[in-house]
């Protein structure tokens, strides 16, 4: 009897099916007829197909009998139930909510930009605020939870004054010493001072910024700070001098959607860590319709096209036993409140501040089922073949669909149809019932898109 190789997960859809090579990051499309053969229907020409297998080395002839339950090509996919909760692994800790030295069009938290120095402290707008020994006990919490990795963010996090004058760097200092073994902090960077870099070299911290273009007038007029380029461009160079682990991030929307290219070369050319340009999260200032980019940008940077995917072996455990995005990581903001996203939110899990307890608060049933909500949970991509091949944004659909459904929302960026099999005639979104349906209205824009894509990818891993 034929058997899959160790390795290989043969994963179906509502309609067609799909085999994962983990071991050489490749997936292999199977049509329908080839899903009812390897489900033991006894199509006609399944020898053939079963040899084709063989010979590509995803398959072998075995002497030993299936058992009853089995199909003629089981699926090895191992789903982790050891843990029967799910631990603490990323944090991000933002210790200041809405204040920051710049105004950025699309800012995900509304952050004011205060008409003062820059140097100068913001009275906080919340009615309460984290202490300085309270974001301490929340470190120590994470750490003992057995969380390594965090980032400290904003607003501006350079801008963060405790009752004592204790700055971002105090806290971040204090995480290393805990235990942590990766800290970063996210800035704009227009605050950073040599003698930030020198304490962060001695740290052993690592430094993201947001460049929003190679342009300065575009960048300064999304920051609607003039010289906020020049600053942010002087701080890289003296990190990238003291040889402090770099990250630049920029977000796609209308204002700068036409120097995305040369902006990506020019973070290249910087010779530090670049993310992929990504589109903006419609929350806070970013819900403004008004500053999200063309259609046809969105489609381009944006949307799945045709099964484009990476696939390894940690993705494919992830996205079996979790959601591969949001499990073990949660958001702590200025007030106290716990999120699963940084991005999310209006999903509160709890409050630090009112529990006084991060453990409580996430042996809770609504994070661990966050934690744990895999695609098999996800309307539509509960049905689709790459539902293990393919990232998961939560805050990003629960905000493409009105606020809705956090748990179920399907993905409003892709453009395949598990039902039919078909790429690129339309996104997916939520009705009134909640209930999932194909939105044809940018089918020919998308399809143009796709076209374009397909020409310009020369090396696709999906057979």
């Amino acid at each position: 009897m034929p058997r899959l190789r160790e390795g290989v997960h043969f994963v179906q859809g509502a309609k067609n099916a799909a085999l994962y090579d983990i071991e050489n990051r490749e997936i292999y499309a199977l049509n329908e007829s080839a899903r009812k053969i390897l489900v033991g229907e006894g199509i006609a020409g399944d020898e053939k197909l079963l040899r084709q297998l063989i010979d590509l080395g995803l398959a072998y002839l075995s002497e030993e009998q299936p058992h009853q339950d089995d199909t003629h090509l089981s699926d090895l996919s191992n789903r982790d139930t050891s843990e029967t909760e799910r631990k603490l692994k990323f944090i991000w800790f933002e210790i200041l909510t809405q204040h920051c030295n710049l105004g950025c069009i699309h800012c995900y938290a509304s952050c004011i930009a205060p008409n003062k120095k820059y140097e100068n402290e913001i009275p906080n707008r919340n009615d309460r605020i984290m202490k300085f020994a309270e974001w301490q006990n929340t470190i120590r919490q994470s750490y003992s939870l057995g969380c390594r990795d965090a980032q400290f963010i904003g607003g501006e996090p350079f801008l963060y004054k405790g009752e004592n004058r204790e700055t971002v760097l105090d806290l971040m200092e204090y995480a290393i010493d805990v235990g942590f073994e990766s800290v970063e902090v996210f800035t704009n960077g227009t605050l950073l001072r040599h003698s930030h870099a020198e304490r962060l070299r001695e740290m052993g911290a690592k430094v993201a910024i947001s460049i929003y273009s190679s342009d300065p007038n575009i960048h300064d007029k999304i920051t609607k700070v003039p010289g906020s380029h020049k600053r942010a461009m002087n701080a890289v160079n003296f990190l990238k001098e003291l040889d402090i682990p770099i990250r630049l991030e920029t977000v796609v929307m209308r204002v700068n959607q036409d120097t995305i290219s040369e902006t990506v070369n020019y973070i290249s050319d910087l010779g530090v860590q670049g993310g992929f340009p990504h589109l903006i999260y419609p929350t806070g200032r970013a819900s403004n319709t008004d500053i999200y980019p063309d259609q046809e940008k969105t489609i381009q940077n944006s949307y799945r096209l045709f099964p484009d995917f990476e696939l390894d072996a940690n993705i494919y455990q992830r996205s079996i036993n979790g959601n591969n995005c949001l499990s073990g990581k949660i958001a702590i903001s200025a007030d106290g409140d716990v999120l699963p996203c940084i991005f999310a939110r209006d999903t509160v899990l709890g409050n630090i501040l009112d529990t006084h307890s991060l453990a409580d608060i996430i042996s809770k049933n609504n994070v661990q089922l966050i934690w744990q909500l895999s695609k098999d949970y996800v309307l539509v991509c509960q049905d689709c073949e790459y539902r293990y091949a393919c990232l998961d944004c939560r805050p990003l659909a629960y905000a493409m669909n009105a606020n809705t459904n956090f748990m179920a929302a399907p993905s409003p960026r892709c453009t395949y149809n598990p039902y039919t099999g078909n790429w690129g005639n339309g996104i997916w979104h939520l009705d009134e019932q909640g209930l999932p349906y194909y939105c044809m209205d940018d089918a020919e824009e998308i399809n143009q898109a796709r076209t374009l894509r397909l020409f310009q990818s020369q090396n696709n891993n999906i057979r």
